[in-house]
């Protein structure tokens, strides 16, 4: 199992035991707000599937998903994926943290750690990130971590009943 650490997180695969976890930090309105595919309420029946489809991915070698693991406590704090595309060596990231913890530079070491994983160890040459508008502090982390603005795709997504346009990021190795 592959382990990133770093100065104040790790990365690591979720297991069984974190789904409570998991729950509570994606259970917060203002993480699930401008996400596509996490549901508010967000149940514990949520946290075990997914720990249980990032495993099946993980051994298909479709995606590489790891828990922010909080170095004061060993707790899962939010996530952070690559969805592969082997044949095109790149992959889509997607994460999320919980509130709690905004602001205090995990994302952005989560997001270095994942680039550096995904560039030098899976020999990707282009990772790329999909931000509802307008999810501000997103694209702003993205900014701050080298990643440039592509393009934006109009009204791509329905959250809740409500139209988003989707905003297209990437990095190149």
């Amino acid at each position: 199992m592959t382990r990133l650490n770093g100065k104040m997180i790790n990365l690591r695969h979720v297991k069984e035991s974190d789904a409570s976890s998991i729950k509570k930090h994606a259970g917060h309105r203002h993480v699930t707000r401008y996400t596509s595919n996490i549901p508010h309420p967000y149940t514990l029946g949520h946290a075990q599937r997914f720990i249980r489809t990032a495993k099946r991915q993980h051994l298909k070698k479709e995606a590489a998903h790891f828990g922010i693991e909080s170095k004061a406590d060993g707790e899962i704090i939010g996530m952070i994926s690559l969805k592969l595309d082997r044949k095109h060596k790149k992959a889509e990231v997607g994460y999320w943290l919980g509130r709690e913890h905004w602001g205090k530079g995990f994302a952005k070491e989560a997001l270095r750690m994942i680039l550096d994983f995904g560039f030098k160890r899976l020999r990707l040459r282009r990772i790329y990130a999909y931000v509802m508008h307008p999810n501000r502090r997103s694209y702003g982390l993205l900014e701050k971590t080298g990643f440039k603005k592509e393009g934006r795709m109009k009204k791509d997504v329905i959250k809740e009943g409500r139209e988003y346009d989707r905003l297209v990021y990437a990095i190149l190795r």
